[in-house]
């Protein structure tokens, strides 16, 4: 079965379209209602053996996701299952109690910070969905202007405070 199931509300099908996408072209697998359940299955049995089956469960929040009565039931299902829960802000919004009862403690990454969703994806192993993949592209080549501003400049700033530091609780005997 997949690696990845992601909840979501119909009202937020783009988003989540568009991230399956962005997964599966880093080569996850990825389950979702809309691509996967066929004519004439038991839809509810199918999302139940594929939250089991899947090792992460992705759930997009957004005012529609925590009205959904069953983004709130597959949630409840991923964590009784102990699935690693991975929480997708696509618009703030209050959880419900069950929700937020259910994301307790859990880190959440808002859909449009590229770089924490990267983090995000590469401490769960799942690498090349967009920024990380041109930095390593990037770094076969040799150092890129956009290398040294990233990484680069930040280092050097952080040497000239730091010197700069030094000199005035270090000065010269």
């Amino acid at each position: 079965m997949a690696d990845i199931f992601i909840s979501y509300s119909r009202k937020d099908s783009s988003h989540a379209l568009a991230l399956a996408e962005r997964l599966r072209a880093a080569g996850a697998d990825v389950w979702m209602d809309s691509s996967a359940l066929a004519a004439a299955e038991t839809w509810s049995a199918e999302i139940v053996n594929a939250i089991n089956s899947t090792r992460l469960f992705f759930i997009l929040l957004s005012p529609a996701a925590v009205a959904s009565h069953n983004v709130n039931k597959e949630l409840s299902l991923a964590s009784e299952k102990r699935k690693t829960i991975v929480p997708i802000v696509i618009e703030k919004c209050p959880l419900s109690q069950s929700m937020e009862y259910a994301l307790a403690g859990l880190q959440r990454v808002a859909i449009t910070n590229e770089e924490a969703l990267e983090r995000a994806f590469a401490k769960l192993g799942i690498s090349g969905t967009g920024f990380s993949q041109k930095v390593n592209r990037r770094r076969t080549s040799g150092i890129k202007r956009s290398d040294w501003l990233r990484v680069g400049l930040p280092i050097l700033v952080e040497g000239l405070v730091m010197g700069e530091y030094r000199k005035r609780i270090l000065p010269d005997s």
